[in-house]
């Protein structure tokens, strides 16, 4: 994909943050947000050694002065979609390309 001739450029998106005991109660499955972040760091040393541009998420979502997961404990309602769309193009971490 990364040499594909169509390819203007790859973004990639860390994984947002769960609430956890929401996401024990209404989910079967069981995610952590120490297994997010272990997750999100590899990808985020892939897309650094790869030089691609990285949209910190994770981070994004981590400043929000308000609850933006949704009643599931594991995705983003409207009001933290809009949050995100506000703030992906700004820089959160220092040395990462973020758009």
């Amino acid at each position: 994909l990364l040499e594909h001739p169509d390819v203007a450029q790859v973004i990639v998106a860390t994984t947002v943050p769960v609430d956890e005991t929401r996401h024990q109660t209404a989910r079967y499955s069981n995610r952590l947000n120490v297994d997010i972040q272990a997750y999100n760091q590899v990808l985020i040393d892939v897309a650094s050694h790869r030089s691609l541009a990285i949209n910190d998420i994770w981070s994004i979502i981590r400043t929000c002065p308000f609850d933006a997961i949704s009643d599931d404990a594991a995705h983003l309602p409207q009001a933290g979609n809009q949050y995100v769309g506000r703030h992906v193009a700004q820089p959160r971490r220092p040395g990462l390309e973020q758009v």
